[in-house]
């Protein structure tokens, strides 16, 4: 939806503002019916100066920035995660920054708009650029540490900042998902690939190759693949990874990035309906009331059998996804098994 009248969504802001005070930009954007960046571009919530629309170029720069904060999120968890970028490696529209602080896999197709945000939040300002795709969702957000490069941040803001600060169009929608009717899928094939993989990575390639919703793969797996278990499997293998020190992968994805943390967790706390890992590195928040549905997958590799816990939401999507920490060539830590294996089945 495009934004015509500015003064009419100011006075529809300031009402829901009035309403419901104290909520986050995506959540008066859903309340007003337009994406977070209209309303961003607005200027109404926060100040911000909108950059050129060159995602890339302008996500080589962010190494120089130093050490940051970086966000992403989907509908039912934000991964917020400090560190230093290592070199962004970029492969026609996809991007890679690999790094024991950041760990990132960017798909770039509909990457598109970029601003610098400045806003005040107790005492201090927080700085940020934040990328948005071409519907108007964002795509990553990177805020400034006490211990960023603010010379090199300024740099990039001048160097790419526009002065026309009109609100975008942007287009309506989101990223289409493309899934195969279950009755037009051979399923014993795939199940037959993912029993014989060799790399965690080539899961995908298996649902690619006929347009099968993950969800779907998983509900049809022997229980040597795949089982269900309790949704609340989350918060106690977060405890029990936190009581035993065992280091942990939190892989959270939207359409256009997948973040990951690897690394211990150790302040687990539970806040209404949310599960929060509030670490000096690593931020998580994760909305319990949306899960529908948790798994244990175990996948073969060439390193020994690979078992995650993933969760899905109320539309069968991946929301979050756990491992315990690895590399490849490395086999998985016994002591990540052991936390999987205390689980209870789903009844």
């Amino acid at each position: 939806m495009s934004i015509v009248n500015n003064l009419s969504l100011k006075e529809r802001y300031e009402e829901v503002v009035r309403r419901t005070p104290k909520l986050r930009i995506k959540e008066y954007a859903d309340m007003l019916g337009i994406s977070e960046l209209e309303l961003l571009a607005s200027n109404l919530h926060d100040p911000c100066v909108k950059l050129k629309e060159s995602p890339i170029e302008i996500y080589k720069e962010l190494p120089k920035l130093g050490r940051v904060m970086v966000l992403a999120r989907n509908e039912n968890a934000v991964h917020e995660r400090k560190g230093t970028f290592g070199k962004v490696q970029i492969h026609g529209s996809t991007g890679l920054v690999l790094g024991e602080d950041i760990d990132l896999r960017i798909i770039f197709d509909n990457w598109k708009y970029v601003y610098n945000v400045e806003k005040e939040h107790n005492g201090k300002t927080l700085r940020s650029i934040q990328f948005f795709n071409k519907y108007g969702k964002p795509t990553q957000k990177v805020y400034l540490t006490d211990d960023s490069n603010e010379e090199e941040y300024q740099k990039l803001i001048d160097t790419f900042k526009l002065e026309n600060n009109s609100i975008p169009t942007v287009e309506n929608g989101e990223k289409p998902k493309v899934y195969n009717d279950p009755e037009n899928i051979d399923f014993d094939k795939a199940l037959n690939d993912w029993s014989n993989l060799e790399d965690t990575h080539n899961f995908q390639n298996i649902l690619d190759s006929q347009k099968i919703k993950r969800l779907d793969l998983v509900k049809r797996a022997p229980e040597n693949l795949a089982y269900r278990v309790y949704n609340d499997a989350v918060i106690d293998i977060l405890h029990t990874a936190a009581e035993r020190k065992v280091p942990i992968m939190v892989f959270v994805a939207n359409d256009d990035i997948v973040q990951i943390h690897s690394g211990e967790v150790k302040n687990i706390r539970l806040i209404e309906n949310w599960t929060n890992v509030l670490d000096e590195n690593f931020n998580l928040h994760l909305r319990n009331d949306l899960i529908a549905e948790t798994y244990v997958l175990f996948k073969p590799t060439n390193d020994g059998v690979v078992t995650s816990l993933e969760l899905y939401d109320m539309d069968g999507e991946l929301a979050i996804t756990f491992f315990g920490k690895r590399k490849p060539g490395i086999p998985e830590l016994p002591e990540w098994q052991a936390i999987i294996g205390e689980l209870e089945k789903a009844k």
